[in-house]
């Protein structure tokens, strides 16, 4: 029943986002085997999902057009994030380090396993589109992904934010300008996404749970 209310939820969710009202809520009763609904994102036209077992996209009706799943090219199921480029690339990360890409239009991706230095699979939780990066909350902090470099490869790793311990894990990350912003389970980190410096923790500014009215309640 629980996964049938996160999916019944979601379509709720989807058609708001979409301004249209789905007339029959609970037309993906019979996809509940795709698991847990993990993110949601829209280009406009088409609603992209990712479950705990593997990514569905839906028009604006919620109407499956797709799904994938690792027969179709996705590099894992176990998909925690979507995040949409302007140029036609859809973003999806994994719990077991798979970062896949796919062009949109061909139908076509490419796959990459992100690991940290003892060659363990990293945790992808989040990403966002920056020009030409994308910046990746992972379990040890942040990367920082040339999307086009050799393909797309990891051109830095931010373990450490400010005065949080080496390797917090980052749950969630949004750009605002120049400004790049990090959800923690400690708190708050920010600095500015364009420093020459952000290796250095001391460019990176925190606010932890319960300063100065930052509470976790």
């Amino acid at each position: 029943m629980l996964k049938r209310s996160l999916i019944i939820s979601a379509i709720y969710l989807c058609s708001a986002i979409s301004g249209v009202v789905t007339a029959q809520p609970y037309a993906w009763q019979n996809y509940t085997h795709k698991g847990e609904i993990t993110s949601l994102a829209t280009d406009g036209n088409d609603i992209w999902v990712t479950t705990t077992g593997g990514v569905v996209r839906l028009n604006a009706a919620g109407e499956v057009l797709k799904t994938y799943i690792n027969s179709d090219g996705l590099g894992s199921v176990a998909a925690t994030f979507v995040t949409l480029a302007s140029d036609g690339i859809a973003y999806f990360g994994s719990r077991d380090g798979y970062l896949s890409e796919l062009d949109i239009a061909a139908e076509d991706f490419s796959v990459s396993r992100l690991r940290g230095r003892e060659g363990e699979a990293l945790t992808l939780t989040a990403a966002v589109v920056d020009g030409d990066y994308l910046w990746i909350a992972t379990d040890i902090g942040i990367l920082k992904y040339d999307r086009f470099r050799h393909g797309g490869e990891v051109k830095e790793t931010y373990r450490t934010l400010g005065d949080f311990p080496a390797e917090t894990a980052v749950l969630d990350l949004a750009v605002f300008d120049t400004l790049l912003l990090a959800a923690t389970p400690r708190g708050l980190a920010w600095a500015l996404s364009e420093s020459e410096f952000l290796l250095d923790p001391a460019s990176c500014a925190t606010i932890k749970h319960g300063e100065s009215g930052f509470n976790a309640d």
